[in-house]
């Protein structure tokens, strides 16, 4: 089953409203991680980074502040966003709200104060000069944004395709409905993850075509694909490959995106080649 972390906004919980609909959304086919992110922006990106090592999910998914982060964390663990509403000036966004606040959905630990001050301020700021500094000409297509229409408090759409070539629109404001996540969020997710895994299937299948089609292959070099050879085998036969395949045809994957699995008698060809060694 496919993992996804979802990372909340600043005054949110991984109780919020979208956390609980992209949970609801993927219920029974992906597992979808909503902590508690910490206050201060050093101490939630090293946490964030831990988590993603312990679980290792195939998606990260932010909003607002959370995508502030998710955009950062990415391209240096190698996966795939989507970033709803990302939040880049953090700084101009707390300053004006110095003070006391409460959280506006329950955290695990039962703390729903914090505080606004200086010194957190100036957390975000050093943030904010190093933000993009793990931007990889790689993640240009691997870091998708989604902007409300009616978002009154990030217009950072200018800014985001400054370094990323997928921007997306839904008619509603900062923080998404549960209605909003179903019909927006989620299909942009679940169009990532396909993509993903047709990139992953496709490097197994050019490794595998490359061991079967060689001039000097050897039973050690067909043993090290047996694991390709089997993947493969397992999503040639299932309802992932055919979705797949029915939607290039459809013409519904990007143009650019190699696919040479998803044609007909490909994955076909290379298990003959490979059960005739």
């Amino acid at each position: 089953m496919k993992k996804i972390v979802f990372l909340h906004g600043f005054y949110a919980s991984g109780q919020c409203v979208p956390a609980v609909a992209l949970r609801e959304a993927f219920a029974g086919r992906a597992e979808v991680i909503t902590p508690d992110l910490p206050m201060h922006p050093k101490e939630a990106v090293g946490y964030i980074r831990e988590l993603i090592g312990d679980v290792k999910p195939d998606l990260l998914i932010g909003n607002s502040c959370g995508a502030f982060y998710a955009q950062m964390v990415a391209p240096v663990v190698g996966i795939p966003a989507l970033l709803g509403n990302p939040h880049f000036q953090m700084t101009e966004f707390l300053k004006q709200r110095i003070g006391e606040h409460e959280y506006k959905s329950p955290r695990k630990d039962g703390n729903q104060k914090f505080v606004i001050d200086e010194a957190l301020i100036n957390e975000f700021a050093e943030m904010e000069t190093i933000q993009f500094d793990s931007c990889h000409p790689d993640f240009r297509d691997r870091i998708w944004g989604l902007f409300g229409e009616k978002d009154t408090l990030a217009h950072f759409e200018p800014f985001f395709l400054e370094h990323y070539n997928h921007s997306f629109h839904f008619p509603g404001g900062h923080t998404p409905t549960a209605d909003e996540v179903s019909t927006w969020y989620v299909p942009l997710a679940e169009k990532l993850l396909q993509i993903e895994r047709i990139k992953q299937m496709e490097q197994r299948f050019n490794k595998a075509l490359a061991v079967v089609h060689g001039v000097r292959t050897s039973p050690e070099m067909l043993e090290a694909i047996k694991e390709d050879v089997a993947i493969l085998d397992a999503y040639y036969g299932s309802g992932e490959w055919r979705q797949d395949f029915a939607d290039d045809e459809a013409g519904l994957l990007p143009k650019e995106l190699k696919r040479g699995v998803l044609s007909e008698d490909g994955i076909w060809n290379l298990l003959s080649a490979y059960r005739e060694w």
